[in-house]
C-alpha cells in the first residue's frame, strides 16, 4: 500500500465519521409509547393487597410457635427414647 491510498482511507473514514455523527445528532426525538406499565414497588403491594387479601399476621404468628412446639416435642421425644434404651 502506498502512502496515498493509506491517507486517502483515513480521510474517509474520518468524513464517514463526522458524517454519521452530524446525521444522529439532527435526528428528532422519537416519542416512544410502550406497550406496558413500569410499577413501582408501592403499587405492586397495593395491587397484590386487593388480588389477596389483608395479610394475616396472627394466623402466621401461629404456625410459628406451632412449628416450634412441634419441633420442642420431637426433640422430647427422640432424648427420652435415647433414655430408655440406654437404661
Amino acid at each position: 500500500m502506498t502512502l496515498t491510498t493509506i491517507l486517502k482511507s483515513i480521510l474517509i473514514g474520518i468524513a464517514i465519521y463526522f458524517y454519521s455523527v452530524k446525521s444522529h445528532s439532527s435526528r428528532p426525538q422519537a416519542d416512544i409509547q410502550y406497550t406496558y406499565n413500569i410499577v413501582g414497588e408501592n403499587a405492586y403491594q397495593k395491587n397484590l393487597l386487593k388480588i389477596a387479601g389483608q395479610k394475616k399476621l396472627y394466623l402466621n404468628f401461629m404456625n410459628v410457635l406451632l412449628m416450634f412446639c412441634q419441633n420442642h416435642l420431637t426433640n422430647t421425644i427422640q432424648m427420652q427414647s435415647k433414655l430408655k434404651s440406654t437404661d
